[in-house]
């Protein structure tokens, strides 16, 4: 084990989420809303050990909004890819309007809500289930019971393509 890679692997995970959502500052927050073992996450963000599955590491990487094999980039002295970035020169995104967690009606356990007035009557609307998002742009007064089923239904069938494309990815070859 390369201790001085793995202690700033952990300094990286720590920065990371703490600067990703305020509330995840608090590392019970964060494993929580990211489906993520705290006890776990606990060794990885304090560099105790470093025996971990490369699927609960990659699980780890799209918590933390990095691209897959950005913590071996980190183990190996480079920087992390985030997820999406922006471009430098793009302009920043407005600040959310409000933010709900579950359970708290329409939302359950480990579900999230947050939206922006987007202009022409609209909000954008992003839903997430333990770390897990989507976005939809909405009439600006939709209710809640309405948009919240509407968004776990899409979030849904874009998780089982995302793991049938992952399945048929995974078959050898014939």
């Amino acid at each position: 084990m390369d201790t001085q890679a793995w202690q700033r692997l952990a300094r990286e995970l720590a920065k990371r989420r703490a600067g990703l959502r305020p509330e995840w500052a608090d590392r019970t927050v964060f494993a929580r809303d990211n489906g993520l073992s705290y006890r776990s996450l606990s060794d990885l963000e304090t560099g105790r050990r470093d025996n971990y599955k490369l699927s609960w590491l990659t699980k780890v990487e799209a918590a933390y909004r990095w691209e897959t094999g950005s913590i071996q980039l980190i183990l190996d002295g480079a920087d992390p890819i985030p997820l999406g970035e922006p471009p430098a020169t793009a302009e920043p995104e407005p600040a959310w309007d409000e933010e709900l967690h579950g359970p708290h009606p329409p939302l359950r356990d480990g579900e999230a809500l947050r939206w922006r007035h987007a202009g022409d009557g609209l909000r954008r609307v992003e839903f997430s289930v333990r770390g897990v998002w989507a976005e939809k742009r909405v009439p600006a007064d939709e209710p809640w019971e309405r948009v919240v089923p509407e968004l776990r239904w899409e979030l849904m069938q874009s998780m089982a393509e995302a793991t049938q494309a992952l399945a048929q990815s995974m078959r050898p070859p014939e």
